[in-house]
């Protein structure tokens, strides 16, 4: 269910999860009390951030680390629960094609239109690389030029990683076969 809800980028199943959770206030509370997040610096409206959430880059890495840290001790890895990039289907299937990233980026995009907030882009997550720890990045880019924005993204983490270090593909032989995409109608 989470390899599904962040590979699509499914809002539906984010907002769902997340009321389990105690909605926006309560993700804001644990990424406060719990990762010790500066109160300041994290608005959480709604929990799939559909709409005026703000964290630092500092604590989406924060996040990244915590998630990572977790799946872990659940025994998974991150890519478990989090697509890699032009693996699987959904918002990575085509981000990173022909970089040398392919299979070794484990990342979330974020998607804003200009009617909400002004529009913004952003890929936060995990490179693997051969012979060094992985490198965890977040690039947050706001503004209404989001095929541009992801472009820029994807053309400096490519830039920063491939100058200084070999990545290492984690994803497996064949591309895993997630659900396909559906519109889900909840009724009374």
């Amino acid at each position: 269910v989470l390899l599904y809800m962040n590979a699509r980028s499914s809002n539906f199943i984010a907002d769902k999860i997340g009321a389990l959770i105690g909605g926006a206030p309560g993700v804001r509370q644990y990424l406060v009390d719990e990762l010790k997040l500066h109160a300041d610096f994290v608005t959480i409206a709604t929990v799939s951030g559909r709409e005026h959430n703000r964290m630092t880059p500092r604590d989406v890495l924060i996040v990244i680390r915590a998630l990572m840290e977790e799946a872990k001790r659940q025994g998974l890895e991150p890519s478990d629960i989090m697509p890699v990039a032009s693996d699987d289907a959904g918002t990575l299937r085509r981000r990173l094609a022909g970089t040398g990233l392919e299979g070794a980026v484990v990342a979330k995009t974020g998607t804003l239109t200009a009617e909400v907030d002004g529009g913004m882009a952003s890929l936060a997550g995990i490179v693997y690389m051969q012979d060094q720890s992985p490198v965890l990045f977040a690039i947050l880019d706001q503004g209404n030029r989001i095929a541009d924005n992801r472009q820029l993204e994807d053309q400096l983490l490519t830039e920063v990683i491939t100058t200084n270090a070999t990545p290492q593909v984690v994803a497996g032989p064949t591309p895993r076969r997630l659900l396909p995409a559906t519109n889900v109608v909840m009724s009374d």
